[in-house]
């Protein structure tokens, strides 16, 4: 993930523990050869500073949807779309999202939809998975479109 301490890799107990309010995995659709391709390019990352200008351009430092853009783009099936914010090319969360549910042939998997659970004090998180969580995460973007 890139952080402000820079590209860093941590498990999604690590990540589920320490901070969240709502977190979505989603798996790419990628045969074996692309995704050792994928993971090869994310393992590389490993260790660049963050990018704090969100400056796509500039491939020494990283934001965290910026690690994913480099690790996934023309990987396989998915091909992303840079959107111009603030007079430079960039790419959201909610981009990738649209760009899942928008796409004829679905180029994520949903695998888990992660929510802060206000009720209990300290880090703790409601996890949905399968069908309720696929249902839970098209409510939250207001979609009809199935993950």
């Amino acid at each position: 993930e890139g952080v402000a301490e820079g590209v860093v890799f941590n498990s999604l107990d690590h990540i589920l523990e320490t901070r969240i309010n709502r977190l979505l995995v989603l798996r790419p659709r990628l045969s074996d050869d692309e995704r050792v391709g994928q993971l090869t390019t994310v393992f590389l990352l490993l260790g660049n500073t963050y990018d704090f200008k969100f400056d796509f351009n500039n491939a020494s430092y990283h934001c965290c949807t910026e690690v994913i853009y480099r690790a996934l783009h023309r990987c396989g099936p998915i091909g992303f779309s840079l959107t111009p914010r603030m007079g430079k090319q960039t790419l959201s969360a909610d981009d990738i999202i649209a760009y899942h549910l928008s796409a004829e042939n679905k180029p994520f998997e949903f695998v888990l939809l992660a929510e802060e659970d206000t009720g209990i004090p300290g880090n703790h998180a409601s996890i949905r998975t399968g069908q309720r969580g696929k249902e839970r995460f098209l409510e939250l973007m207001g979609s009809n479109n199935s993950p």
